[in-house]
């Protein structure tokens, strides 16, 4: 009986010494600023930027982006002022780690520029 005892004992203590599941990772509020050629100016920690046509960017985080707000406008990366123009930005139905961004010039034609995203989770 003595074993017995022991043994539920010690499975019960095992038990309560299991560590929960991790949660997913949340990624935290940040931004990124990218240059018309698709260099990266600055950024929080994680984020990246690969330019793959006129206009078009991607921009990669470690974790998904898809629970967060954006907002994006047109921008340099220094003091100077930019040419007229706007920026758009939408989640990677196929890759939640991405966020698209396309730029345009004052009359809505895709064009490189710079801008300034940020990311609120």
């Amino acid at each position: 009986m003595f074993s017995k005892n022991l043994l539920l004992a010690a499975c019960a203590a095992t038990l309560m010494f299991v560590p929960a599941a991790a949660a997913p990772d949340t990624p935290a509020d940040g931004f990124i600023v990218v240059n018309a050629d698709g260099t990266m100016a600055r950024a929080s920690q994680g984020y990246g930027v690969f330019k793959y046509g006129t206009g078009q960017y991607e921009i990669s985080y470690t974790s998904s982006l898809h629970n967060c707000a954006y907002s994006i406008t047109a921008g340099t990366s220094d003091n100077t002022v930019p040419p007229e123009s706007f920026a758009t930005v939408v989640g990677r139905r196929e890759n939640q780690l991405v966020l698209e961004v396309q730029t345009f010039d004052s009359s809505g034609q895709p064009a490189d520029a710079g801008f300034h995203l940020i990311v609120r989770c």
